[in-house]
């Protein structure tokens, strides 16, 4: 009988080990069948690629046309005072006590220093042979990877014979992973469009060789990026041309199918204009997106390694400000493309600066009424910083966002309107809006007392006055050259 109960044991393992091979030879099957699928699915896509390079190449081939390029457009508005005026400053009476609060930001890690970004893991061909190189972008030393095969040299002239035979060997390399990693670091590194341009302009300028070369090859990545980037050329140059969701001013552009496509120079951070250049009208089909020049987070490409100290007098008493700048974030956004005034006043500010500021004011601002502790915010936006216009300070139109404006020694009246909305948003929770006139900028601020003064009224609502130009103004006081002029409210 104990025989028998080991023989029937000895069975059922028997099974159970036949069972399991049966199993496991089952999932191998099945995964076989995933990965054909999968690999059917890849070489779909790379033949749908493959397509549309080649009906791209053929396009260019042959449809070259000459355009006419038109200079950039400048801002409708009134020359800004080269003075601005300033008055005694006079106390303010607060009669309705209304406290406030202000908001002091955590900061989960040290965001000084700026961390270490890993290199993003990518699949490549086991036949096509990949180089290391260490992109210097900005402050961040990046570990990219490239196809060596990516090393072409256009043939010169540059011109619409040697531009498509140029596309046509850079659509038989493999270059997905290289996309790969320009996306995911521009992700981690929390780049814009603007950004990601002047990322794929860093690599090409490090892979390869010569200029025109380094031109079409920014363009062809950006086109397979998903971006209707154009190359255009003419007598000894190559451009590149971008379509925009944003007005972009003093910058050339020309007019393809009533799409306006704005003109980079590759090398030129000023704008140039040319008078005719040669390009095409037909963008490639998988390239749809238009460049958004919006700024909804910063580059996180620096450290907030440098200290600076910011000094403002408000009724005979002198308060200090200390603060933590990144330089690299200043030399990002030197020559930012100049855009719609809506795009500067949406441009978040630093988490290490609000934090500083918030640290710095929250003493001031303790036992404080709302009134009086907007007049204090006011006064250091109108006096921490000296006035000059941009074209006296940069030698061009230049709007700043916040980081910038507390950079540099000179500020206009934008620059002023936009720090002071955001400090006041964020240190006291109130909504602000800017106020344009021609020639001059302002903020409202809709409060939650009634302190008397200049109001606009903007869809049902009160917004107080607030001149961050004019000098020991209080709140609710108008310049007076632009107190009945009109105001066009940028809302953000």
């Amino acid at each position: 009988m104990k025989n028998m109960r080991y023989l029937v044991l000895l069975l059922v393992i028997v099974c159970l080990l036949f069972a399991q091979q049966d199993v496991e030879e089952m999932m191998k099957k099945m995964q076989q069948q995933v990965n054909s699928e999968i690999q059917k699915n890849e070489e779909a896509v790379r033949r749908y690629i493959s397509k549309n390079d080649s009906l791209f190449a053929e396009f260019l081939k042959n449809e070259w046309k000459a355009f006419d390029t038109q200079e950039g457009e400048k801002r409708k508005e009134l020359p800004k005072p080269e003075k601005i005026p300033e008055i005694p400053e006079i106390k303010f009476e607060y009669k309705e006590y209304v406290p406030v609060e202000v908001y002091l930001p955590e900061l989960d890690v040290d965001t000084r220093i700026s961390p270490e970004i890993k290199p993003p893991e990518v699949t490549v061909s086991e036949v096509a042979k990949y180089e290391g190189i260490k992109v210097a972008f900005y402050e961040k030393k990046l570990d990219f990877r490239y196809n060596t095969e990516t090393k072409i040299q256009v043939k010169k002239p540059v011109n619409d014979k040697s531009i498509p035979v140029y596309w046509e060997e850079m659509s038989l390399v493999e270059t997905q992973p290289m996309l790969q990693q320009i996306e995911d670091y521009a992700d981690k590194l929390g780049l814009n469009d603007y950004g990601k341009f002047l990322l794929v302009k860093k690599i090409a300028s490090q892979i390869v060789d010569d200029e025109e070369s380094r031109i079409l090859f920014s363009w062809y990545l950006i086109t397979k990026l998903g971006y209707d980037v154009r190359v255009g050329y003419g007598p000894g140059f190559t451009v590149l041309m971008v379509p925009s969701n944003n007005m972009l001013f003093a910058r050339p552009f020309l007019t393809v199918n009533n799409q306006k496509y704005f003109i980079f120079n590759f090398y030129d951070d000023q704008p140039k204009k040319f008078n005719t250049l040669y390009s095409y009208d037909k963008k490639h089909p998988s390239a749809t997106k238009y460049f958004d020049f919006s700024i909804p987070k910063l580059p996180e490409i620096g450290s907030y390694d440098h200290q600076k100290t910011l000094k403002f007098k408000y009724q005979n008493q002198t308060y200090d400000l200390n603060y933590d700048y990144n330089q690299q974030l200043v030399n990002f956004f030197n020559f930012y493309p100049q855009t719609d005034y809506s795009v500067y006043f949406k441009a978040p500010v630093a988490p290490q600066t609000i934090y500083n500021f918030a640290k710095a004011f929250k003493p001031i601002l303790s036992d404080k009424t709302e009134q009086e502790a907007l007049n204090i915010i006011l006064r250091f936006v109108q006096t921490a910083f000296m006035y000059k216009t941009d074209n006296d300070h940069f030698g061009r139109e230049k709007p700043l966002i916040p980081d910038e404006t507390l950079y540099y020694p000179y500020s206009d009246c934008e620059d002023r309107s936009i720090l002071f909305s955001i400090l006041v948003e964020e240190l006291l929770n109130l909504k602000a809006i800017g106020l344009k006139y021609e020639g001059h900028m302002a903020v409202g601020v809709q409060t939650k007392s009634s302190p008397k003064g200049d109001y606009v009224n903007h869809r049902g609502n009160k917004y107080l006055v607030c001149d961050p130009t004019y000098i020991n103004a209080n709140i609710g006081q108008s310049m007076p050259r632009y107190k009945n002029k009109s105001i066009t409210v940028i809302d953000f």
